[in-house]
């Protein structure tokens, strides 16, 4: 088993600070010790993700882009929301009529007595 690069070492040598003859040597490592390849490569993959314009105008428009990438999300849980809650009280409300209904119609049938017909 070889012994690993540390962290500074790795950063150093992706940001081409090393000197020239330790920047070799850090080379000839990573030839041969896949464990140094991949913390290299991730290195990489972070450095290529935190890539922003870091100028006035750039940033504002990428927290702008951003910002405005988040908004259909919160419309369509504001609109799944209004639409269990129109579900939710349309059947409450449809309960709660048919019920008044059914003792309305027993309320006329006991005050009338036999001689009411339900249409």
């Amino acid at each position: 088993m070889q012994n690993c690069l540390d962290e500074v070492v790795l950063s150093a040598y992706y940001d081409r600070e090393l000197p020239g003859a330790e920047q070799e040597q850090v080379a000839e490592h990573l030839a041969s010790c896949a464990a140094c390849q991949r913390r290299l490569e991730s290195y990489r993959i972070l450095a290529e993700g935190a890539a922003v314009e870091v100028d006035g105008a750039g940033l504002a428009r990428a927290v702008r882009l951003r910002l405005a990438g988040q908004r259909p999300l919160l419309w369509r849980w504001a609109v799944a929301f209004g639409a269990a809650l129109a579900l939710i009280v349309g059947g409450y409300l449809y309960h709660t009529e048919a019920t008044l209904a059914a003792e309305r119609e027993a309320l006329l049938h006991q005050q009338l007595g036999a001689t009411w017909e339900p249409l």
